[in-house]
């Protein structure tokens, strides 16, 4: 469901308001409690373009379909009136350094954008139509394999060895590994 989120709501509007948005990022949430799992799209910019780019996700047809068809739970809007959020850092993890959380925004924007033209590029091999939305949410399933594979096989080096070198390979304490 994330991907489809992500690629056939979100991201026609990202692609329109690229230019008005400091930064943005999706955000996976997968925690073993009551809430479970949510997807997020989070970016930085103006109220003003903020209730734009909300309005233009809230008329998604297929985010839409999705909710008649009971795929989505909810969909929340921040509240604009009601904004504590003042600097880009503010949505990075408190128990981060204040270096670290007001430089990692542009590091995960660059992720995401990584993994949304990862899922750009597997959609090349679907035609553009559908007819149903659980019909769609199967290419996207689809998809997701594709990208996990890519993940599995190339993300160690495409992407872990190539942050480690950035950081000169110095040791990093991992703390606990988790699988969902």
């Amino acid at each position: 469901m994330d991907l489809l989120i992500a690629h056939a709501v979100v991201s026609p509007v990202l692609v329109k308001h690229i230019n008005n948005i400091s930064y943005w990022r999706f955000h996976r949430r997968a925690a073993r409690d009551d809430t479970g799992h949510q997807f997020s799209f989070l970016f930085y910019s103006t109220p003003e373009i903020a209730s734009i780019i909300y309005s233009e996700i809230a008329k998604s047809n297929v985010l839409s379909e999705a909710y008649e068809a009971n795929l989505i739970k909810k969909v929340l809007f921040d509240n604009l009136d009601q904004l504590i959020l003042e600097n880009v850092e503010d949505t990075s993890d408190r128990r981060w350094s204040a270096s670290l959380q007001k430089n990692w925004p542009s590091f995960i924007m660059g992720t995401s954008s990584l993994w949304l033209g990862l899922i750009d590029d597997a959609m090349q091999d679907y035609p553009e139509s559908y007819t149903d939305i659980h019909l769609l949410l199967e290419k996207y399933r689809e998809v997701d394999g594709k990208i996990t594979r890519t993940w599995r096989t190339e993300g160690q080096h495409a992407l872990l060895h190539h942050l480690n070198a950035i950081f000169g390979y110095e040791p990093l304490l991992i703390r606990k590994a988790l699988s969902f």
